[in-house]
């Protein structure tokens, strides 16, 4: 199991905003508190947080308290880590690339915060090193698309909130952005009413199709089997009525804890 909490942060309007060891300091608290230590990990949503403060205040974590950690912390952030690179694109194609880059720059942070390895130097090499213009973005893009000694891979799904038309449009849209690129093995993992939508999409690209863990049916019961079926809680019914007239618990049904956890089956009252 992974929490994926907010941090204790002071609200947006607060005239008094805590410094960064102040909300490392009060989430650990809180979290030491609460938190089992069998939990293997605890990934912060970023909560509105601008990137480079939602970095500094995870990396304060990491350094300050990291031998008394019995979990990981780590990041599961949305507008902290994409909020820069889409203030760039503003859905301009000039800007793809630099957005790109911002975009990369961003989750290297938040990489180091994990580690606490983080700090303002990281983001002032990283405005120095930022394109000013398309050419240089591409020039540096160029340079940064060696080869690496791991293949890496970028999967996606997305949930049933989606119409034919929007999966429809959204395949499109990877197949168009991936283009001939293949440093980077792409995944898309639809829904299972569009995979075959998606697959017929995606054929001839370099994007592959994945489909969601799907649970196998239970196999239809023979009608012997459910007649025995039947007879069995007839029978258990007419036992239960039995003893329950008897003055004992066993009438009552087994909680489902019970079964899932090992606890001790209930006694009679006699």
């Amino acid at each position: 199991m992974i929490l994926k909490p907010n941090m204790v942060l002071p609200g947006l309007t607060c005239p008094k905003q805590e410094s960064v060891d102040e909300v490392a300091d009060a989430t650990v608290r809180c979290l030491l508190r609460a938190v089992p230590a069998a939990v293997p990990g605890i990934a912060f949503l970023s909560g509105g947080q601008p990137g480079e403060l939602a970095s500094a205040r995870l990396n304060a974590m990491n350094v300050r308290f990291k031998s008394r950690l019995p979990w990981a912390l780590a990041f599961s952030f949305a507008r902290a880590i994409q909020q820069p690179a889409l203030e760039i694109w503003q859905g301009k194609e000039a800007h793809v690339l630099a957005a790109q880059q911002a975009l990369v720059h961003r989750a290297r942070c938040n990489r180091a915060a994990r580690r606490g390895q983080y700090n303002a130097v990281m983001e002032r090499i990283g405005k120095e090193s930022a394109p000013r213009d398309v050419s240089s973005a591409k020039s540096s893009m160029s340079t940064q698309s060696k080869p690496d000694m791991c293949q890496k891979f970028v999967i996606g799904n997305w949930k049933m909130n989606t119409t034919a038309a929007e999966a429809n449009r959204l395949a499109k849209a990877v197949v168009d952005g991936m283009g001939i690129e293949d440093s980077v093995t792409v995944a898309v993992c639809p829904p299972f009413p569009y995979l075959a939508l998606v697959g017929e999409i995606l054929k001839g690209s370099v994007s592959r199709l994945g489909r969601r863990t799907s649970i196998p049916r239970r196999k239809a019961r023979s009608p012997a089997r459910s007649a025995r079926r039947c007879s069995s809680i007839s029978a258990a019914s007419t036992l239960s009525s039995d003893t329950a007239s008897a003055g004992t618990s066993w009438a009552k049904p087994m909680h489902s804890s019970t079964k899932r956890y090992g606890l001790p089956w209930p006694r009679a009252s006699m």
